[in-house]
């Protein structure tokens, strides 16, 4: 909690406005501590407080209006990340024209740009393994793959996939059952 505290935006501007009045309190020719103070040369006790009110007030409006912009940016990151990302893909059964059971890999890019560097692992046994090297990109909008490993697996048995893609950005992301990840670069990628 103390690590929090020392390390949160409003103390450390507190402590340089403290420590900016402190030093410019010599430049008047007054000390803290030590001698009387000189209401001359100080001011009154009404001027005093008007100062502090002043001070605490340009801290506060400053600290707001860096706390309102940390905000809006966080903000502005969420939604272009949720543009770059909005693609998925799951596995659906379909009947083919013979009555036999396919299973099609269904993808939705909701992006207005292709993905051509993706990775989809179905967990099953064997596992398979589908990339854009071998199928292509994904446009956008919908795109069906049929996947021939698994015709005649029953849809009782439907498997789990893990998604992997690169963004328009360069980014790279995972999509699994549970939800999307930002995944940390390789050397070499």
């Amino acid at each position: 909690m103390w690590r929090r505290v020392l390390s949160s935006a409003w103390l450390s501007v507190t402590l340089l406005v403290l420590l900016l009045l402190s030093l410019s309190l010599q430049f008047w020719g007054l000390t803290l501590v030590g001698t009387r103070v000189d209401h001359d040369s100080a001011g009154s006790w009404g001027e005093l407080v008007s100062g502090v009110a002043s001070a605490v007030a340009v801290i506060v409006a400053v600290g707001t209006f860096a706390s309102g912009q940390r905000r809006l940016e966080q903000e502005r990151e969420a939604v272009r990340v949720a543009e770059l990302t909005r693609v998925y893909c799951w596995l659906e059964p379909r009947l083919d024209h013979g009555s036999r059971r396919v299973w099609v890999l269904h993808f939705e890019n909701h992006t207005s740009m292709p993905i051509f560097s993706w990775r989809v692992v179905i967990e099953s046994e064997p596992a398979v393994v589908l990339s854009g090297e071998k199928q292509g990109p994904v446009r956008p909008g919908a795109t069906d793959l049929r996947v021939q490993a698994l015709e005649g697996r029953g849809e009782e048995t439907q498997p789990s996939l893990a998604f992997e893609f690169h963004d328009a950005n360069g980014g790279k992301w995972r999509r699994s059952a549970h939800g999307i990840e930002k995944c940390e670069r390789q050397a070499g990628e």
